[in-house]
């Protein structure tokens, strides 16, 4: 360490590479570790109440739960509707035509869809509806061979664009960042109450309505065709839930995946059915983990329906584990003719000419699938047709067709949700206001049960100057250490100094090197100061990579399968820590303020948004320090204040462009019903202060001038001035 210049500032300024020593490097694994064993555990608990099943019924009491909170997870949907659809274009093609459709998912949200028919007209047909990859829209070859191939066979193939992608696209880039696209929409819809999965399933609902619509289409004979990457995670689910789909075929979805090969015993027995989190927000189903809704059991779900179990590479039937499962399940239902299965060859790291990669779903794929439709629904194996268009001849939208962009669509939704609560709140006195928004955020925080921390080591620190220093770690739950520097003022030892409680996602260093000075003038003040590392902050944080392909966003996705939220969690560290410090001599922990920071820098106001993956990257915003310090006081009776900077000023400034340059770990689903950020403050009143708020681009609000920390804080606690 190095020396100080003598001055208190100084002092902390060298005290910070003391703290960015140990116990970092102890502690970057931690919220891995954490979330892996829970997911093991949600692993024994569900082959455990697998290995109870015995029977059809057992079968259906274990399903009828698990597809209940399937659906409730799936996030706000509309109440059921007629769907109205049109023909807006159509094409002749050689024993088949091509119409443009729109159908009506949801108010403002139409859906453009490409309808091939068989010419002649059949009396009665088989429905086909294709739910597309996160690679291409409606427009892709494969689709479109699929389309024009089955539609020559006698079938109505309905092909829909899905949320943000082809004519839905809400962003200015085509092509792969309609994909990339999907994490930022994925996050609004959450904030807002919905979900991305919720979206597409019930765009694919409306799918199956549009397609009865069709004269001559058979509603007994309706398939759902989930493609490759991505494709397959909605198809799964909206068949679970939709029993008009009489056969339903999801790639790469329910057991081992193209990056999860099970190709032995030994590797079927370390089989993860419950998965672990990603930014890719379709497949890490929200709760599912905890309410035990695994990808196998949805899949399982389809059962006695007609099944095609498929995979894009090379697949093991002999040692699939969940291939197992669902043969019994099928047995269980005497319908054990009814589930085949599907595979390419290769692996996903090979190249083409080794691999059957595809886009959709492959020529390949699709002769193995023909036989299994003939033979359960008399389905004519048809003849390959390849006649590709240009993706303009595929438009069904037109100029006068009226459309939303989809995140304005979840702004209204949140809107909604904010001025319900407002509703709920304007009757209520002052202190049942804050009892109602405490009920509002516990629920969705979804909190773990409060504890008291353990005190895990409590040492004092040795320094060349500066004020009496503590290094303290706690445990706030099993599995979870919360490192923290308790600096202590010069003050008689019979008068208890009140605390300032300071954190960022950046950590304790970063803090007394970033506001060294202040800490100094909060001391010299007469007030001790704490610097904890929330879980995730600091010493915690697992790569220091705070973009969508990080850990830490891995991390927070695994925790919203969990049943948990990452702010929740930290929020819990927090009360574990104000709790502590209520009980050290010397200390007032009942005075205490809460300072939440931020020192990411923020973008321009005229920043110019890039195409995702892009360099350079856009600076990513850090709101979740001061959501806490102003949720810290909404929880917490004794805090006297709270001071939030680089956070943000309102839920509704995520949603005002496509573009959310914020860490996954902030995302708190349903937030909105909690009510806005604005009316967390208002109850606050004369405890809250904002200072320097940022939006959903990460770029500076113009809300007045920066707020000094030291004067604001040392006024709630009526510290020495």
């Amino acid at each position: 360490m190095h020396p100080s210049d003598g001055t208190q500032a100084g002092a902390l300024r060298a005290l910070a590479e003391l703290a960015a020593e140990t116990p970092g490097d102890s502690l970057r694994g931690m919220l891995g570790a954490f979330a892996d064993e829970r997911l093991r555990a949600a692993d024994r608990a569900d082959a455990e109440a697998w290995e109870r099943l015995a029977t059809k019924a057992d079968w259906e009491s274990f399903r009828a739960p698990r597809m209940a909170a399937l659906r409730a997870s799936l996030g706000d949907l509309p109440a059921e509707a007629k769907t109205t659809s049109r023909i807006t274009s159509s094409r002749a093609g050689d024993g088949y035509s091509l119409h443009g459709l729109v159908y009506q998912s949801r108010a403002g949200d139409p859906v453009s869809a490409n309808l091939y028919l068989p010419e002649p007209r059949r009396e009665r047909m088989p429905g086909i509806l294709i739910c597309h990859s996160h690679h291409r829209p409606k427009v892709q070859g494969e689709i479109q061979d699929m389309g024009m191939t089955w539609a020559r066979a006698g079938c109505a193939v309905l092909a829909p664009d899905l949320p943000s992608y082809g004519e839905r696209r809400h962003q200015p880039f085509e092509g792969r960042q309609e994909y990339y696209f999907r994490y930022f929409l994925g996050m609004q819809l959450q904030l807002a109450g919905e979900s991305l999965i919720g979206r597409i399933v019930w765009d694919l609902w409306r799918g199956v309505d549009a397609l009865l619509a069709q004269p001559g289409v058979d509603a007994s004979r309706v398939f759902l065709m989930g493609a490759v990457a991505g494709g397959g995670d909605p198809a799964a689910v909206a068949a679970a839930l939709d029993e008009r789909i009489a056969c339903a075929v999801p790639f790469n979805f329910g057991g081992p995946q193209p990056e999860t090969v099970v190709s032995s015993e030994g590797e079927a027995r370390a089989f993860r059915y419950a998965g672990s989190g990603g930014w890719e927000s379709t497949r890490n189903l929200r709760l599912s983990a905890r309410d035990g809704f695994l990808p196998w059991a949805i899949v399982g779900a389809v059962a006695p329906r007609a099944l095609v179990y498929a995979h894009e590479f090379e697949w093991e039937a002999e040692v699939d584990p969940v291939w197992a499962r669902l043969q019994k399940i099928y047995a269980w239902h005497g319908a054990e003719g009814r589930i085949g299965a599907v595979k390419g060859k290769g692996r996903v790291t090979q190249a083409s000419d080794v691999a059957t990669h595809c886009n959709q779903i492959g020529a390949v794929h699709r002769a193995q699938i023909y036989p299994l439709l003939a033979e359960w629904f008399g389905a004519e194996p048809p003849r390959e047709y390849t006649q590709r268009l240009e993706p303009a001849d595929l438009d069904a939208f037109t100029p006068e067709v009226p459309r939303t962009p989809i995140h304005q669509q979840a702004r209204a939704a949140a809107e909604a949700r904010i001025a319900a609560c407002r509703a709920a709140l304007e009757p209520l006195p002052i202190q049942a206001r804050a009892a109602e928004l405490c009920a509002r955020w516990s629920k969705a925080l979804l909190l773990p049960e409060a504890r008291a921390p353990k005190i895990l080591s409590n040492e004092p620190l040795r320094l060349e100057a500066g004020p009496p220093a503590r290094r303290v770690t706690l445990e706030t739950e099993p599995g979870i250490r919360v490192p923290l520097l308790l600096l202590a003022p010069n003050r008689p030892s019979d008068d208890p100094a009140p605390v300032a409680v300071a954190f960022a996602q950046q950590g304790q260093a970063a803090f007394l090197k970033e506001r060294a000075e202040d800490l100094a003038a909060l001391l010299e003040q007469g007030v001790a100061v704490c610097l904890p590392d929330l879980r995730g902050f600091g010493a915690s944080d697992p790569d220091g990579d705070r973009s969508w392909y990080g850990r830490a966003t891995a991390h927070s996705s695994s925790e919203l399968m969990l049943g948990r939220t990452q702010l929740g969690s930290q929020l819990h560290d927090l009360r574990a820590v104000l709790a502590f410090l209520c009980g050290v001599s010397g200390l007032d922990g009942r005075r205490a303020v809460l300072w939440g920071d931020s020192f990411a820098p923020v973008n321009p106001p005229d920043y110019a948004d890039p195409p995702l993956r892009t360099q350079p990257a856009p600076a990513i915003g850090e709101p979740a320090a001061g959501l806490l310090a102003l949720l810290g006081a909404l929880f917490d009776e004794h805090v006297r204040g709270a001071y939030a900077r680089g956070t943000l000023a309102s839920w509704l400034d995520v949603f005002a462009t496509p573009f959310v340059y914020l860490p996954h770990d902030f995302l708190v689903p349903g937030a909105a019903a909690a009510g806005d950020l604005s009316d967390l403050r208002a109850v606050l009143g004369r405890h809250a202060c904002l200072s320097e708020p940022i939006d959903g681009r990460n770029v500076a609000l113009a809300q007045g001038a920066p707020v000094p920390p030291v004067p604001w804080i040392a006024q709630r606690l009526d510290a020495r001035l």
